[in-house]
């Protein structure tokens, strides 16, 4: 069934209503049918509601291409990598990305990982107020830049990689919103950002150089990003467009997964009582670490939690490469189709009482196909999905067997956020265990 949101304006359609209010209007969407029509300006667009349909869309990737405005300029600001390429590239891409999440490194990585939680957070002090996305996009992008690069002679590419993802994260949102003519436009901000990127560039390919002079693996993702398969591999300059790459599509997502779990956690002491009696059972005072992964079962159930409730893609477009229909609407060759991961998230028949924090619901899932899109789906769904749910499992261990959070001014805090950051800017105060 097909239908039409309600509450578009004339000229301006439903652009207001998105950026000042998107998850209540997205959680709005199922009641109007399975595939809803949206308009942002003149030019309409289809949001899938239904979790089928969302499997449809994320499974046939070339008939639902990556494209639409936002993919468009992502592609001019940080180039045709893995994560905004279209179908025809896609492939290629992802069979020599691919090995740089295999299932062989990720004990390595998780070393980092926990490693990266504890170096931010031994700063603590009991009583502290900190702001905690910012304390966890430290986290994040620290363990981005030291599983990208582990040779002594990649100071320098660590050092850009860090500020870079962190810059890149907060702002590409409004980057994309921003019209051409006024991106052009010199700031301050965007003079700083050009900056950022030409030290990356300039750090990264010094590395790549050493890299393939040396012709040693290290066990990090760029050996991999580097490395000949079938006789084919990237280029030097491919190889910077999937650094940049990873460090849009994972530094922000676990940041913020983690900043919403704690906050969550304040919210339902219960769980958290339960998360620290299993943190302390499991770890008894030691760090985290990947053998650990199949006991820490709650941890791992109160980041999925946290992901399906705030999942940080909120919407995303494809492009319709020719004719087709969908929920019996007919779609023209080029019509934007988008997918929801917070309005598929949202539908109780799916998920009863489902603004409810409740992580013991992922310990028996029964959910139909396109029923949990937090990482897409099929051919194109993230190639890190794994990377990035171990590394969040593993930092809320390292973090909640020391610490406590909880907000520095709870009656500040709104209960009901309608935007995902609506929640994070609030400081927090942290309390020793």
């Amino acid at each position: 069934m097909a239908g039409t949101a309600p509450g578009h304006l004339p000229l301006l359609g439903h652009g207001p209503v998105l950026l000042r209010r998107p998850l209540p209007f997205l959680a709005s969407l199922p009641a109007h049918g399975d595939l809803v029509e949206l308009r942002v300006g003149p030019r309409p667009f289809h949001v899938v509601c239904h979790p089928e349909l969302a499997h449809r869309v994320l499974t046939s990737d070339r008939l639902f291409d990556k494209g639409g405005p936002m993919f468009g300029k992502l592609r001019d600001l940080v180039g045709d990598g893995l994560p905004s390429c279209p179908h025809a590239r896609h492939r290629r891409l992802r069979r020599l990305v691919q090995p740089a999440f295999g299932a062989d490194r990720l004990p390595g990585y998780a070393e980092v990982m926990t490693a990266q939680a504890l170096a931010v957070t031994k700063r603590w002090r009991h009583g502290q107020v900190v702001d905690l996305h910012t304390e966890m996009l430290a986290v994040s992008a620290r363990t981005l830049a030291r599983t990208l690069f582990t040779a002594e002679h990649c100071a320098d590419a660590v050092a850009a990689a860090v500020p870079f993802a962190q810059t890149i994260t907060s702002g590409l949102t409004a980057h994309l919103l921003t019209p051409a003519a006024l991106r052009s436009v010199p700031t301050p901000a965007k003079r700083r950002f050009a900056r950022q990127t030409a030290e990356l560039r300039t750090a990264v390919l010094g590395a790549i150089d050493r890299y393939r002079r040396d012709g040693v693996d290290r066990g990090d993702l760029l050996s991999i990003l580097l490395a000949e398969h079938d006789g084919d591999r990237l280029t030097d300059e491919e190889v910077f467009t999937e650094v940049v790459g990873m460090a849009i599509a994972g530094v922000e997502t676990v940041a913020s997964n983690l900043d919403w779990a704690f906050r969550l956690l304040y919210r339902h002491p219960e769980v958290e009582r339960r998360l620290h009696a299993e943190i302390d059972r499991v770890l008894g005072g030691r760090a985290p670490a990947w053998a650990d992964l199949p006991a820490l079962e709650l941890t791992g159930r109160v980041f999925q939690e946290a992901l399906r409730l705030f999942p940080s893609d909120w919407l995303l477009t494809r492009a319709t490469t020719e004719d087709t229909r969908l929920a019996g609407r007919a779609l023209p060759a080029g019509s934007i189709v988008a997918f929801s991961g917070y309005a598929v998230h949202q539908r109780a028949d799916l998920y009863p009482r489902p603004a409810v924090f409740d992580p013991d619901r992922w310990a028996d899932p029964r959910l139909p196909r396109g029923g949990f899109i937090a990482f897409g789906g099929g051919g194109r769904k993230c190639v890190g999905d794994v990377f990035g749910t171990v590394e969040g499992t593993l930092a809320l261990a390292a973090v909640a067997g020391r610490w406590r959070l909880a907000p520095a001014r709870p009656s500040r805090v709104p209960r009901a956020p309608r935007t995902q950051r609506a929640a994070l800017g609030y400081p927090m105060r942290v309390i020793a265990r």
